[in-house]
């Protein structure tokens, strides 16, 4: 993707809405620091300038300088979000084509395995109406892959089980010359 000496990553993280007084032990702001120390790892070559900010704190004006944004959106057992979320897709709805590259891990957070695939429509359907309106603007060089959009639940999945291989995707993805 990158010839460019430099990427710019924005990693923008959404707790569940009953984690905003405790942000720091969200699993949405875990998978943001374990995502941004893969990046910074696999950075030989190629300088990788990677910042980590709450969504509600996100500057959006910095959404077309940068090279990929990462949304880490954490989803209720019941499909709630933090009220962020809802917010950025409106705006995103809004906005012209850009190039910026798009992805987007939908953090589950059912504990029963089969309450977990019973509802997964409803636990996933704010986070996929995020990434269904950023592919509406992305104006990606490449065809959208199954790499743009991760579904996984923390709370039944170890992160080397899925996460780690969809985080491994998107490094090769950016950081390929």
């Amino acid at each position: 993707m990158s010839s460019a000496s430099e990427i710019k990553l924005q990693i923008l993280f959404a707790p569940l809405p009953e984690e905003e007084r405790n942000v720091e032990q969200s699993g949405a702001k875990e998978y943001a620091l374990r995502t941004a120390e893969k990046f910074r790892s696999h950075t030989a070559t190629t300088s990788c300038n990677v910042e980590i900010s709450h969504l509600a704190d996100w500057n959006k004006e910095n959404f077309t300088t940068a090279t990929a944004v990462l949304f880490m959106i954490s989803c209720g057992p019941d499909g709630s979000v933090h009220r962020s979320v809802r917010k950025t897709t409106k705006w995103i709805k809004e906005q012209e084509k850009t190039t910026t590259i798009a992805m987007v891990a939908l953090l589950g957070h059912a504990v029963c395995k089969t309450s977990a695939e019973q509802m997964e429509d409803v636990v996933y359907a704010s986070g996929r109406r995020l990434a269904k309106s950023l592919q509406s603007i992305v104006a990606a060089p490449e065809p959208p892959s199954a790499a743009s959009l991760l579904e996984i639940q923390i709370e039944l999945e170890a992160p080397e089980e899925k996460f780690d291989g969809w985080v491994r995707s998107l490094v090769e993805l950016l950081l390929r010359e």
